[in-house]
Order: structure tokens, then C-alpha cells, then sequence
């Protein structure tokens, strides 16, 4: 158009067009110059790691443009001023389409101009046969420039593993049902619903993740929820986030799952690695959904294999501000106890999984891993390290108790809840230390820092030195495997 615009007004306006031909030409100079700048800096990272990759093909893209347009201006009979004009026109727009091939070879998607303001996601094109190129040149497995797409990332666990992501230098997209403000510019907050396959489509297309991160759950489901709604984020979200993991092309998916995959059964071995088969509890809808999830992510393996999987079944973890069902537990002025049972706990640090997923980003690992302490603690040894006492009930009396409880409303938790505490699976993290070593980012750190008799063992209210003497340390008062 602006070619077009340019011949009218020569024609139309001679006179007008001879005075403003210089500052048009310079004008257009300082434009170009722009452009190249601000093309360059902007993808600066990109070219330093891939500049390899593509600037012989760029070059020999941009030859044949001029070479093209030299050669029909003189099968046309131009003269050799009107040639070069030709060639110069015809390569530089050519130049402009070899600079957005170098962006897209190098990051999946043109990386200028800049990403969408968050929850804003625009149009996209829908990954087909023309991208199977691009999605074969991004990395895989963690290398390279790295686009993590984190679903469930404003809870509890998520802005631990965003904070672990960010800190290695790794682009974060997070998608929640609701959008945080953050003045990080590597962080980019779109609302999406794992249970809309739709929208995670467009989320997908448009910010091209090779790594997915997927933590979307309803682990502490309200009073309102129902087992229905419960499915459709655990397991139908996962089927979707899934479906566009392969849709899209992404290179890896790390997953949390949990120990609660294997179930709560009086014949689970004392400490449950990761090859013991996962049965869950049908009559406890987090289990048998993590179990049901593990299940599909199996048949992915099988069906799917370029996609790779870190799957992590995680123990009970605790953080400065944790809240969840089991530190529910321990709220109370005694502790709980079904009788016969010592109902031993694995924790971990939430720093400490987050620095998991970190490294499941970045790293070559692949696999089924549990994630918890070194060692266990009974609830015995729980009340004595919190200065509480127990008290101990048959598990007929608390069925009852449950059953009765939550007819008349009191309490939302059924006699099904009593093998949650009889029956605890002890997650065996020899895996995970083996092949993710012992680095801070996933040493076991899981401290019980009881300074007083009213000290919040889970560090709520102060949490001031987490390797204090009384706490509970690697190995040390714990049941011994």
C-alpha cells in the first residue's frame, strides 16, 4: 500500500513529491534502522543461542531474494538504476521475512512484537503440518530457551514452583481461573480453565510452551462441592491439558500426583517405592482420582511416547503457610489416633518441591519419583515433638462417629476417612535422591521447630530457624526402614 500511495502521489503531485522525496528517504532510512534495531535487541538472547541454526539459510534466503529481483528487472529491460531499485525493494521485504523465520525457528512462535497483556489472548493460528518443523527445532526436555506453562499456579504449590522456575531463568505462563497482578515481566498470568478445552487451545497456541507444568487439582474441596465438580478438574482437566500437550507439540509434562495414587490398604508394604502398582481408594475421591489420572498418563506413555513424563507422587508437605487437610489434623488440642495404627507421616519441605519441578524442568530426568523426607514420623512422635497429647480411638467407634457426624452436617469427612489416617502409605525416596541428587533445591528438609510447648509445628506464625536441634532431621527419630 505504502508503494502504491508513493506512484499516485508522484504522479498527482510532482511538485509537492520532488520537495518531500529527501525527508521521505531519510525518513524511511531511520525507519528501517529502527526496525533492525529493535528486531535485533529484542530477540538478542535468541540470536546468541541459535544464530548457528539459521544464518546460513537466512543468508542464502536473502541472496536469492536479490539476486531475483535483479534478474526480473533485467528481463524486463530496465535500465541498471531501475535493476538495483528492484532488487533492493524486493530483497528487503524478504529480509523482513527471514528475520521472523530466525524468530520463529528459535523460540516456536514469533517472539516480536511482545506478548499479550495477561487474561488478553488475542487470535492464534492452530498448530497443524506447517509447524511440525518449528516444534522439532525448539528444545526438549529443558535446553535452550524454555517456556514453562504452569496450570494451578496461584495456589499454595505454584507460586513455590513459579518462584524456583523465575529463579532459573525460565519464562513462566500461569494459568489460573483468576489473574494476580505482578510486576515480574516473566511472568505472563492468563485465565484459563482446564476444564474448557477451548480456551486451553488458545492458550496453548499462543504462548507455544515446550514444558507444562500441571498442578491444577481440588485438593481441600469445600462444602459445597461436589464429586462431580471434583472429576471435572481432576481428571477430565488433565485429559485436556493432556490432549493439548500433544496437540501443540510440547516436549515434556510434569505432573503432581501424590502418595495418596497408591491408596490407603492395611497390605501396603512399610515403605512403598515407586514400582508398587497405584490402586487408590474408590471410597476417597482424591485418591481415586490421582489414581485414575496416573492410569491415563500410562496409556500416554504407550501412545504418546514424545512426550515425556516426570510424574511426581508427593508426600504431605509443609510450608510457612500451609493449610491443608492433614495440618488440620494437627491443629487440634489433641492429636488423633485410631487404635492398633501408628499411622506413620512423610513430609516435605515446599521449597524443596518446588525445586523438584525446577529441575524437571531443566533437567534430563524422566519418570515416576516420590517426593518426600527422609523418614517418618507416627503420630506419637508428632504429639510429643508439638507438646500435645492423643487420644486414641478404636476404628469402629470413629467410623460411627464420622457416619453420624456427617448426616447431621457437622463434619463433610464419611467413615471412608479412617483408613486416611489407619492405613498412611510411606513414600521410599531413594529414586528421586538417586537420580535427582542431594542439591539443596531438593534435600529434605522437613523441620518441626517446636521451641515451646504452643510452638505451630508447621512454622505459621514464626518460622525462624527450620534446622533448629529439636526438629525433625534426615534419618534421625523416625521410623527406620
Amino acid at each position: 500500500m505504502p508503494f502504491v500511495l508513493g506512484i499516485w502521489a508522484a504522479q498527482k503531485f510532482p511538485e509537492i513529491a520532488a520537495k518531500a522525496q529527501p525527508w521521505v528517504k531519510n525518513g524511511s532510512l531511520v525507519a528501517l534502522l529502527i526496525f533492525i534495531v529493535a528486531g535485533v535487541s529484542g530477540n538478542a538472547s535468541y540470536f546468541v543461542d541459535y544464530i548457528g541454526v539459521v544464518l546460513l539459510a537466512v543468508f542464502l534466503h536473502d541472496t536469492v531474494a536479490l539476486a531475483l529481483g535483479y534478474f526480473c528487472g533485467a528481463v524486463t529491460g530496465l535500465n541498471e538504476y531501475s535493476r538495483r531499485a528492484v532488487s533492493f525493494e524486493v530483497g528487503i521485504r524478504n529480509a523482513g521475512l527471514g528475520l521472523g523465520w530466525c524468530s520463529r525457528s528459535s523460540t516456536g512462535s514469533v517472539a516480536w512484537p511482545s506478548w499479550p497483556a495477561g487474561g488478553d489472548l488475542g487470535h492464534h493460528r492452530r498448530a497443524g503440518s506447517g509447524d511440525d518443523l518449528v516444534q522439532a527445532t525448539r528444545p526438549k526436555g529443558g535446553t535452550g530457551m524454555t517456556v514453562a506453562l504452569v496450570t494451578g499456579g496461584n495456589g499454595f504449590l505454584g507460586t513455590a514452583v513459579i518462584d524456583a522456575l523465575i529463579a532459573q531463568g525460565i519464562t513462566v505462563v500461569c494459568v489460573d481461573l483468576t489473574v494476580k497482578d505482578t510486576p515480574d515481566d516473566r511472568i505472563r498470568r492468563v485465565r484459563a480453565d482446564v476444564c474448557d478445552p477451548t480456551e486451553l487451545g488458545r492458550v496453548f497456541g499462543q504462548y507455544r510452551p515446550n514444558v507444562v507444568i500441571h498442578l491444577a487439582s481440588i485438593v481441600n474441596p469445600g462444602k459445597n462441592t461436589t464429586a462431580e465438580q471434583e472429576y471435572h478438574v481432576d481428571v477430565d482437566g488433565t485429559r485436556n491439558v493432556l490432549a493439548a500437550c500433544v496437540e501443540h507439540g510440547v516436549g515434556r509434562i510434569v505432573v503432581s500426583s501424590s502418595g495418596a495414587a497408591y491408596g490407603y490398604h492395611s497390605d501396603n508394604p512399610p515403605w512403598i517405592t515407586e514400582d508398587v502398582p497405584v490402586r487408590g481408594n474408590d471410597e476417597f475421591t482424591y485418591s481415586r482420582h490421582k489414581r485414575m489420572v496416573e492410569e491415563m498418563l500410562a496409556e500416554y506413555r504407550v501412545e504418546h511416547p514424545e512426550l515425556e513424563q516426570v510424574v511426581f507422587r508427593i508426600g504431605t508437605i509443609l510450608g510457612e503457610s500451609v493449610d491443608n487437610q492433614i495440618t488440620a489434623l494437627f491443629d487440634r488440642r489433641k492429636l488423633l489416633k485410631v487404635a492398633g495404627s501408628d499411622s506413620p507421616f512423610v513430609f516435605v519441605w515446599h521449597t524443596d518441591v518446588a525445586g523438584a519441578f525446577a529441575e524437571a524442568v531443566t533437567g534430563n530426568q524422566v519418570g515416576i519419583f516420590n517426593v518426600a523426607g527422609d523418614g517418618a514420623l507416627t503420630v506419637d512422635e508428632l504429639a510429643s515433638r508439638m507438646g500435645k497429647r492423643t487420644v486414641t480411638l478404636p476404628a469402629w467407634l470413629l467410623r460411627g462417629v464420622l457416619r453420624v457426624g456427617r448426616r447431621l452436617g457437622v463434619t463433610e469427612h464419611g467413615p471412608e476417612r479412617v483408613g486416611f489416617l489407619q492405613y498412611r502409605p510411606v513414600l521410599d525416596n531413594r529414586r528421586l535422591k538417586e537420580q535427582f541428587g542431594t542439591s539443596p533445591n531438593i534435600r529434605a528438609r522437613t523441620r518441626l521447630p517446636l521451641t515451646s510447648p504452643h510452638a505451630d509445628p508447621f512454622g505459621r506464625q514464626s518460622w525462624k530457624d527450620r534446622s533448629c536441634p529439636s526438629a525433625f532431621r534426615e534419618g534421625t527419630d523416625s521410623v527406620t526402614k
